[in-house]
């Protein structure tokens, strides 16, 4: 994974595109202050995802982006690339070459490539740190951060040591880890808040959606049983009116033989003239008479019965006529609004099509002026005066050549403007621009004209389709005024005027028989008062008038009973209307009820009940079951959602564990070996004295590293005690420590150097060349000590144009040339 290549563009000094190649072993970029060479190390840090512009020496992200120069203007954008070596495959990606980049434009916009591929920085970072390196790793050591490894907190000393312990990455998947675990938290307590307000809601939707499933089977249930009760109603009622009317055929047969056993009684026990008094022979033609009216009383009102049941065939229900004509009013109301709505459109159709002839006549009218532009167009010479001016020019110029005499050439020059005048008047530039003009012209007016056709088509759709509904509603009134018409046939009229005069004959004969009622009870008391008075009257004349008595009171009370069952009779017709309009209710004119097939027990108050059971179910909102459903997903799915949260929980939660004992594992394991080649690179560096990290744990339970210093001869004291050098070497020992447990595959120094004396510059320098065998050394220098020991050198000035110019040298080549 060792650079092979860096290209930097706009990129803080770097102005124009420069290109390092880099090769193994150590490289030394050197240059004046001032030049750019220490933002070839900011380059790389940038490229690989830091993000804190302090690091990179800067205020803010677009101060990284080139100024610009008195003579270079600025960059629009900053553009670092870095091309690492892959053919071990360490990198996570299917190629011997990683190719990773980094833009940044002045309007903010950034964006990474990995191999040409838009990536997120989280996922650079988790591939860097697969590698072993990243944004917080110690393979770029920049200005200052040698004082900070001693002189920076325990607990931020710790992020390097995590580098170099190769834990980074498991660090990151579990601050990932723990983050899923929180948002895993947070999720199931909103799905738990959410099922808690949901449930009580859902209970009551299904209980009510029960209801309404139910609705059909109600439907169902009240259809049999309109069809039962009137079924069972009409069978009992017709049942009855049989009976009834054999009833009063049988007591009209027995009055009929009860009048003539009276009559016939009277008949053989007639009186002597002589001895027959005068109250007897009235109240004799009194009865006679009554009898006569009342058998007429029973024929008229049998007459009457047939009649009104004859009616009720030829008429519609009440209930019927009074639906019909509300229908009338209500269609009648709406064709009145649909006519107005008519009149409406029709004049504004009448505006459009007045608009449209006017706009159709103005584009006649500029037609036929295009027209006639284009005709004098046509006629116009100008461009054959032009050519022709052209080819006098060209003679003219001949005639120059050829020093042809004077007055050929004023003959020319005189033809020539005459040409260029001709051209001149000519006006046909002028035409051309009218021409476009009037098209214009028509152009717009045919947009009118099409915006104008538009709203003529829409009218005249609008118009068609209420003339379509006008249509159909007068329909509608015809078929009502028809229904209206048939429940008014002269048939029924005819019916009607029988059942008038039928009744007021029987209302005649009533009176007159309630006055023949009177008249023979009078007759009889007259009768009674004579034969009381009469001592010496026969017993038989007695025993005769009792008989007769008995006979008429035998006959009167068969009548009555004949008025009642033809009373009952018209009660049972008028019940049997009742349930024939129900009938038509509830099943529309026309149905015929069904015969009764089994003995039904379906009461009025059950179809009532059952009609207000379904009433209460269909106010229920029908969207309601719907509703209810989705709802009920919806929780199914928060529950899956709540178990699949606590499953993940439970992962995470092992997760973390697992990777924080394999952590503090690996961290252990690690720290061990930096402690023990800190030592020695220590000794080494300070010939002898003694050296040491320990590890603190927080309040936090985090650890802290806090480093323990001795140098030879002296007395253990703090790292802020140590003189500037003496920093740095311990700093530089720490550092070799940590590069050599667990070497990355390249390491940028940047003046980790400059203040190192001659002696122990020698000393860094063997470092050097010892980290050289497992890594590749960038190393930006001032001291002639490191830039002796480097295979390549990479020389940074400032160019004329202010920014900053590359040079390069391979030593060991140049080295090997001044040996040949």
């Amino acid at each position: 994974m060792q650079i092979k290549k860096l290209e930097i563009a706009g990129f803080k000094s770097f102005g124009g595109r420069k290109v390092f190649v880099f090769e193994k072993g150590v490289t030394a970029i050197v240059g004046p202050n001032g030049s750019g060479k220490s933002n070839v190390a900011d380059a790389i840090r940038w490229v690989l995802g830091e993000q804190k512009t302090r690091r990179l020496r800067a205020l803010k992200s677009e101060d990284i982006i080139f100024h610009g120069t008195e003579t270079k203007p600025q960059a629009s954008m900053a553009e670092v690339t870095i091309l690492l070596d892959n053919s071990k495959g360490k990198f996570p990606i299917g190629a011997s070459e990683v190719e990773i980049s980094r833009q940044l434009l002045r309007s903010g916009e950034s964006q990474y490539r990995v191999n040409g591929r838009k990536t997120k920085l989280s996922q650079l970072e988790e591939m860097l740190a697969s590698v072993g390196f990243g944004i917080e790793s110690y393979t770029v050591v920049g200005q200052g951060m040698i004082d900070q490894l001693l002189t920076t907190s325990g607990a931020e000393r710790k992020m390097l040591f995590n580098e170099a312990s190769g834990i980074k990455q498991f660090d990151m998947r579990r601050q990932v880890a723990k983050k899923n675990l929180e948002s895993s938290r947070s999720n199931i307590v909103r799905v738990q808040d959410v099922l808690s307000e949901l449930e009580p809601a859902i209970a009551l939707l299904q209980r009510q959606v029960a209801n309404v499933s139910k609705a059909k089977e109600l439907q169902e249930k009240l259809h049999v049983s309109r069809k039962a009760y009137l079924s069972q109603t009409f069978h009992s009622l017709s049942t009855r009116a049989t009976e009834t009317q054999e009833q009063l055929d049988s007591l009209l047969m027995q009055i009929t033989s009860a009048t003539k056993d009276l009559q016939d009684f009277r008949h053989h026990n007639t009186f002597q003239k002589q001895s027959t008094p005068k109250q007897a022979e009235n109240l004799k033609a009194l009865e006679f008479e009554r009898d006569n009216l009342t058998q007429q009383q029973l024929l008229l009102q049998s007459e009457l019965s047939v009649l009104e049941s004859d009616l009720q065939a030829f008429q519609p229900s009440k209930v019927l006529i009074k639906e019909l004509e509300r229908k009338k009013s209500r269609l009648l109301s709406e064709l009145a609004k649909l006519t107005h709505t008519h009149g409406q459109h029709k004049v504004k159709t009448q505006q459009v099509d007045s608009q449209i002839a006017t706009i159709n006549a103005q584009l006649g009218d500029v037609t036929t002026q295009l027209e006639g532009m284009r005709a004098q167009l046509e006629k116009s010479q100008k461009k054959e005066y032009v050519n022709h001016a052209l080819g006098l020019v060209q003679l003219v110029r001949t005639q120059l050549r050829q020093t042809s005499s004077r007055q050929a050439i004023d003959a020319s020059m005189l033809k020539l403007s005459q040409m260029l005048e001709l051209a001149s008047q000519d006006n046909a530039g002028g035409l051309a621009v009218d021409i476009v003009k009037t098209q214009n012209q028509i152009s717009k007016f045919m947009a009118t004209r099409e915006d104008f056709v538009e709203i003529q088509t829409k009218e005249v759709l609008g118009l068609r389709s209420i003339e379509i509904d006008i249509a159909s509603l007068e329909d509608q009134v015809k078929i009502i005024d028809t229904q209206l018409k048939e429940s008014s046939s002269s048939q029924s009229k005819k019916i009607q005027a029988d059942i008038v005069v039928h009744v007021k004959k029987i209302d005649s004969i009533k009176a007159s028989i309630k006055k023949l009622d009177t008249n023979i009870s009078e007759q009889r008391q007259a009768l009674y008062e004579y034969t009381n008075n009469l001592a010496s009257q026969n017993d038989h004349y007695a025993k005769v008038g009792q008989e007769i008595e008995k006979l008429a009171s035998n006959k009167t009370k068969l009548e009555m009973l004949a008025q009642e069952q033809q009373q009952v009779l018209k009660d049972i017709i008028i019940q049997v209307q009742t349930v024939q309009s129900l009938a038509s209710d509830w099943f529309g004119a026309g149905y015929t009820i069904e015969p009764l097939v089994a003995r039904s027990t379906i009461s009025l108050h059950v179809v009532e009940q059952l009609e207000y059971e379904l009433k209460s179910i269909e106010s229920i909102d029908p969207d309601l079951a719907k509703e209810a459903q989705e709802s009920a997903a919806r929780v199914e799915f928060l529950r899956s959602q709540e178990k699949d949260l606590n499953k993940a929980i439970t992962d995470t939660e092992k997760l973390i564990a697992d990777l924080e004992e394999d952590i503090k594992l690996r961290f252990a394991k690690s720290f061990t070996k930096i402690n023990a080649a800190f030592s020695q690179y220590f000794v080494r560096l300070f010939a002898g004295g003694k050296a040491e990290l320990s590890l603190v744990i927080g309040e936090d339970d985090e650890y802290g590293i806090e480093i323990f210093v001795s140098p030879q001869g002296k007395r253990g004291k703090s790292i802020n005690a140590l003189s500037g050098g003496e920093k740095a070497l311990a700093a530089i020992a720490l550092l070799a420590a940590i590069l050599t447990t667990n070497p990355p595959p390249f390491i940028v120094l940047d003046e980790v150097d400059a203040a190192l004396d001659d002696d122990n510059s020698t000393k860094f320098t063997a470092i050097i060349g010892e980290l050289a065998n497992h890594s590749q050394i960038l190393v930006i220098t001032h001291n002639h000590e490191t830039m002796y020991c480097a295979d390549n050198l990479f020389g940074i000035t400032t160019s004329q144009k202010g920014d900053s110019e590359v040079l390069q040298l391979a030593l060991k080549q140049a080295t090997e040339l001044i040996e040949a």
